[in-house]
């Protein structure tokens, strides 16, 4: 596809690029279309300068398709696709402090979001309000590169695995004050209960047919071979 709507500047060489002369309000198909394949060629997109109200936010995710429910995390009040982070410098990972009501330090390690759930999201589109002048990067990793620097054989074993995926240790630790929401009305099975899933460790990418990429370890404990073995798997977070 060619490029004549926007402008595509790669960040690296395996991941991320910035998309320059678009403004998300305005988007007719065309542009939007190649917005998209620029996604699934960059696998993270960023765009500077711009300006969105929640309903402008809701309606560019929609865009990609249906809109996530998080399990447990708080939501603004009547917007519940939207997931809300606010930390500075007195935030922490300390389960007594969260209980007390600090402020959650919120994905201080490699992970890929709500895998626990049976379709975990595609992606997120995170808008950033207010950012400190120094610090506070987000860093994304390539999983097709780092499936293509594996050799045959771990391939070969990786292709063998499924993990199981558990949200319930990093949710309870994480929102110690919130219960578990009634996504029902939402199409989501198991109201009331922490998610968990099973999932292929390897799977292709629907859309671009790329080789099998790395479904994130980050919430499972448990790996399972197609041969009915099972494997102890160490809390590696990786960005799907």
């Amino acid at each position: 596809m060619e490029f004549n709507r926007i402008k595509i500047e790669p960040l690296s060489a395996n991941i991320g690029a910035e998309v320059q002369g678009v403004d998300l309000t305005k988007l007719d198909d065309t542009t939007f279309d190649q917005i998209h394949e620029a996604f699934l060629r960059h696998q993270v997109l960023f765009f500077r300068d711009q300006e969105l109200t929640r309903e402008q936010h809701l309606s560019f995710g929609r865009r990609f398709g249906e809109l996530h429910i998080h399990p447990v995390a708080p939501s603004p009040e009547g917007y519940p696709a939207i997931m809300r982070i606010h930390a500075d410098a007195a935030s922490t990972a300390n389960l007594d402090q969260l209980k007390a009501g600090k402020r959650v330090v919120a994905g201080n390690f490699w992970h890929s979001d709500v895998s626990c759930d049976p379709e975990p999201p595609l992606g997120s589109i995170l808008y950033l309000r207010e950012v400190p002048e120094v610090g506070g990067d987000t860093l994304f990793s390539s999983m097709y590169a780092a499936y293509e620097a594996l050799s045959g054989p771990m391939k070969r074993l990786l292709e063998e695995l499924t993990a199981v995926h558990s949200g319930e240790h990093i949710y309870r630790a994480r929102y110690p004050n919130n219960e578990v929401k009634d996504r029902s009305d939402y199409g989501y099975r198991g109201a009331g209960r922490f998610p968990i899933s099973e999932h292929p460790v390897l799977r292709t990418h629907l859309e671009t047919k790329n080789p099998p990429r790395f479904r994130t370890l980050s919430a499972s404990a448990l790996c399972r071979s197609k041969k009915g073995k099972e494997l102890l798997c160490p809390p590696v977070r990786l960005i799907v």
